[in-house]
């Protein structure tokens, strides 16, 4: 049989047909972006949400016309089952079909040109699903997380009792905790063939039914989370996008349930995917709530600890048979041994042999429209860097304080300043509910030594911040040092490996996550912050601090103060990043035209703030940068970085760089040298001034000045100030 199917791929004749209804479609938007729903198995009357979508075509997949509100042609039409039995029967699919299915409007819309399709129910409501899934975007960048175990994008998400439906199936709802489970990658991908929209409804998920796992959202973080091979997850917790070279990957078998199609989906996704390493994106997607309505998961009552309802876990039907890219006989009976694995899991009527026909003929009409050739992905690609991303439990945990993480996060604090037991029930108050919620606050911890401070910063910052993210040298003795003082809500980056000169780097990974902040405000670990005092900055400009000084840039400098100019990583490394701007800003070829805008734009603003060729540089120990500013500080970063341009000259650059002459800001502060250093307290000013660097807690808290400035002063300042604290 398997021969057979490879002569009828090779002589099937590439007739492409035209229906009549999108003929005046294709002359009216620019791309070939589909949208299909079926309204046969679904009851669907209803579809403007989706064709309010700017230049995406909605196909309907009826079985004969019926009035559906917002489906107009030329952008909407319905596929009638007579018109699929006439004009798509040279499809070996239809010749199957014993009535209207998805698959006919997923082959009409690739027969017509689709590069991009959209795999929705008729509810799905997003309010803009090109900007939901990134698709304009150059390169996307997010986690990438490649553990053993299987993946679920719920629990990711904070919501430790919700699972996919078709979990129950695949016998994964255990909720132990794995080694890596919380541990990534973050990285550009090069491309993101599927992306799977993950939404909170009785249609994606269910929770068990003594589950206390709240429900109103989940954590709005916009940046994909991308599960690899070998990770098994499902491809059913909401709408997904599809790429052209991942449309063979769209096949659901006819006549069985939604779950059990969609977990066979899963299922030859995965066990191809240690062939193609097709990377499946996820992307966290709030549904539009009609008035009156609501939505939640379905309940799961299980009583046996929640065990699968089958003794024989599905997830086990993947074959460890390989293929090669280009064995597509090779796709098709791996399809057909999942099928058979999963029998135990279809109605008793379902008819076996017609699914795996199904999957014969679905796999002949993809090599029909030149869909079945894969690629391997390499992922992930460039630079990158392993986190420890728990932020969404993080939130979730400091709105509902327990006992032993009360006492774990007082703890240091408490030792130095024996605060009062009436203090704690405000304090933990400001943790829970803090006000700063806009703003993703790094700390910088440039050496190992300084992890014995994390706790006095944890204090400090966590009445205020409730985004928090710790920069450090070394990943794994971070891991080791917060286990240990459990502390293990702390979500963490090796941002600083190549040593504290490229620190800036920091927050262009942070930035890679894209939270839901308005910016990105980074400090050293030794700096004091007065957060009440940045209130009055403005949110849409670049702040840093004032201690600056100018050089020309070509000036040859024998002996001068800043040490580092004559080092490898300052004149010469900061020639290196403004020739290459310069080169690509005055080409006419350039393969990248956002960069040559950049470049341009950067050269521009650096000229206008300092005249031509003059940079700055000074301390960079804090320094804060809008979202809007993301894209274009992130390209700047991996630009300086790229040619070892040290921080305390790259970071200054960067701001004249991406700051007009007009939006210049500076944040009031004291930065101290000499001995001044080691009496830091006596320049603490409360107003206007938002900071003190540098300020060692480990060693002025063991002095006796420096503990009652510390335990009398600042930590009641913290507190007195969160009541009057208007972010």
């Amino acid at each position: 049989m398997v021969a057979n199917l490879v002569i009828l791929f090779y002589y099937m004749p590439d007739i492409r047909v035209k229906p009549k209804e999108v003929k005046a479609v294709s002359t009216s938007i620019s791309r070939d972006w589909w949208i299909i729903v079926d309204a046969v198995n679904d009851q669907c009357t209803d579809v403007s949400a989706l064709t309010k979508q700017v230049n995406w075509r909605t196909v309907v997949v009826v079985d004969k016309y019926q009035p559906v509100f917002g489906c107009k042609s030329p952008m909407c039409l319905q596929l009638t089952w007579d018109y699929v039995r006439t004009e798509m029967s040279h499809f070996s699919t239809t010749g199957l079909l014993d009535g209207p299915s998805k698959l006919s409007g997923f082959l009409y819309a690739i027969q017509n040109g689709a590069t991009i399709l959209f795999d929705a129910d008729c509810d799905t409501r997003l309010d803009n699903i090109t900007d939901s899934f990134h698709l304009l975007n150059d390169q996307q960048s997010g986690l990438w997380y490649n553990g053993t175990n299987s993946f679920n994008p719920f629990r990711h998400w904070g919501l430790d009792d919700v699972f996919s439906l078709e979990s129950k199936q695949s016998n994964n709802l255990s909720t132990s905790s794995h080694q890596d489970i919380h541990d990534f990658i973050v990285t550009d991908f090069i491309s993101l063939p599927i992306r799977q929209g993950v939404i909170v409804s009785e249609k994606t998920c269910f929770q068990r039914s003594k589950s206390n796992t709240g429900l109103k959202h989940l954590f709005s973080q916009k940046a994909p989370i991308v599960s690899g091979f070998p990770s098994f997850a499902h491809l059913s917790t909401g709408p997904a996008i599809f790429y052209k070279e991942a449309f063979m990957f769209l096949f659901i078998p006819p006549s069985v349930s939604n779950e059990s199609g969609q977990l066979f989906r899963s299922l030859w996704m995965h066990a191809l995917r240690n062939i193609c390493k097709l990377p499946i994106a996820y992307y966290p997607e709030p549904l539009l709530q009609q008035s009156g309505s609501q939505f939640q998961c379905a309940i799961l009552n299980d009583n046996n600890g929640g065990a699968s309802a089958t003794n024989d876990p599905v997830s086990e039907c993947m074959p460890m048979q390989t293929c090669s890219t280009a064995d597509v006989a090779c796709y098709f009976i791996i399809a057909q041994q999942i099928l058979h694995c999963m029998m135990p899991f279809f109605a008793s009527f379902t008819n076996i042999n017609k699914l795996v026909a199904y999957t014969e003929a679905w796999v002949r009409d993809m090599v029909f429209l030149r869909c079945h050739k894969t690629r391997v992905y390499n992922v992930p690609s460039g630079i990158f860097n392993k986190i420890h991303y728990l932020i969404p439990h993080q939130v979730k945990k400091f709105t509902n304080l327990a006992q032993m993480e009360t006492e774990n996060v007082f703890r240091s604090v408490n030792s130095l300043c024996e605060m009062k037991q009436d203090q704690k029930p405000k304090l933990i108050r400001a943790m829970s509910s803090p006000q700063v919620t806009d703003i993703a606050l790094i700390v910088v911890m440039n050496y190992r030594q300084v992890f014995q401070s994390l706790g006095f910063t944890e204090f400090v910052h966590r009445l205020y911040f409730k985004y928090i993210i710790y920069c450090v040298p070394s990943f794994s003795g971070f891991k080791s040092y917060t286990e240990k003082k459990n502390m293990t809500h702390i979500t963490y980056i090796d941002g600083v490996d190549d040593g504290w000169e490229f620190f800036y780097r920091c927050t262009e990974i942070v930035m890679k996550l894209r939270m839901p902040v308005q910016g990105y405000l980074q400090i050293g670990d030794d700096v004091l912050l007065s957060p009440w005092n940045l209130a009055s900055l403005p949110r849409d400009v670049m702040w840093v601090n004032n201690q600056r000084g100018k050089v020309h840039l070509l000036k040859i400098q024998k002996s001068f103060a800043w040490e580092h100019w004559n080092k490898e990583n300052g004149q010469r490394a900061i020639v290196n990043v403004f020739h290459e701007m310069k080169a690509v800003a005055n080409s006419s070829s350039v393969k990248k035209p956002r960069i040559a805008d950049f470049s341009r734009a950067f050269l521009k603003n650096v000229a206008e703030n300092l005249g031509a060729d003059y940079v700055l540089y000074g301390n960079t120990d804090i320094f804060y940068v809008p979202d809007r500013l993301s894209r274009e500080f992130i390209v700047a970063a991996e630009l300086f970085f790229r040619h070892r341009c040290m921080t305390e000259i790259a970071l200054p650059v960067i701001h004249v760089g991406l700051t007009k002459p007009n939006q210049i800001v500076y944040i009031p502060g004291v930065v101290l040298w000499g001995s001044n250093r080691s009496v830091s307290w006596r320049y603490f000013r409360n107003d206007p001034s938002a900071f003190i660097h540098p300020f060692k807690w480990l060693s002025l808290s063991k002095q006796k000045e420096g503990r009652l400035f510390l335990c009398n002063k600042y930590l009641h300042l913290l507190e007195t100030k969160i009541t009057h604290y208007l972010f």
